[in-house]
């Protein structure tokens, strides 16, 4: 069960969700805030509220920005599972990403949609930051264009994997191989079970 270390004060840039169903994210000054905000919002679109939100928003929180603990294990997010975009992260996804263009390998639209839905309501699915920040937008684009990936419906709920700084609407394209290739055990360990990239 995840905890919040603190409570009363907020993560910087303040309290955020993603709403898994539309992409959207909403914003509170406070935690509880925050699960009010996620519920009107719910309720605005015509949506059913999980019973178990203000859990749901505790994990996603936990997982990808705030201090807490799970159980026996303290401040999830300082041990490193977690990391914004650095030059390593943009290196690293240069290589990919040219790797599998001298390949000209490329899954097919079902995996790639396959794929993409997994991504699109996983907690990790998050807006790049770090050096990158500013300039995601031309990057994003720029790699699209060098890629000729595709497109799949879920393109506008696809953001950045935390994990490996990847952008994922480009990301579901790349063969395993090519992907797997590039990324080491520590990452691969700290992957979720129910990750496609995972290698068993």
């Amino acid at each position: 069960m995840w905890k919040l270390l603190n409570a009363h004060f907020g993560p910087r840039g303040g309290w955020t969700y993603r709403i898994p169903e539309n992409g959207i994210i909403v914003n509170g000054g406070t935690f509880e805030a925050l699960v009010t905000e996620a519920a009107n919002h719910y309720r605005a679109n015509n949506l059913r509220v999980p019973a178990d939100l203000e859990n749901i928003i505790l994990a996603y929180a936990c997982q990808t920005y705030a201090e807490c603990s799970y159980d026996n294990v303290p401040n999830a997010v300082a041990r490193g599972v977690i990391k914004s975009w650095q030059l390593t992260d943009v290196i690293r996804f240069s290589k990919t990403m040219f790797d599998a263009m001298i390949s000209g390998e490329k899954v097919d639209q079902a995996e790639a949609d396959r794929r993409a839905q997994i991504c699109s309501t996983c907690p990790f699915n998050v807006q790049p930051d770090g050096c990158l920040g500013c300039n995601s937008r031309l990057l994003k684009e720029s790699i699209t264009a060098l890629t000729r990936a595709g497109k799949t419906k879920y393109d506008s709920q696809l953001m950045s994997c935390k994990f490996c700084g990847c952008f994922i609407n480009a990301m579901v394209w790349f063969p395993l191989s090519t992907l797997q290739k590039f990324t080491d055990p520590k990452e691969n360990s700290d992957l979720p079970d129910y990750c496609w990239k995972k290698a068993q």
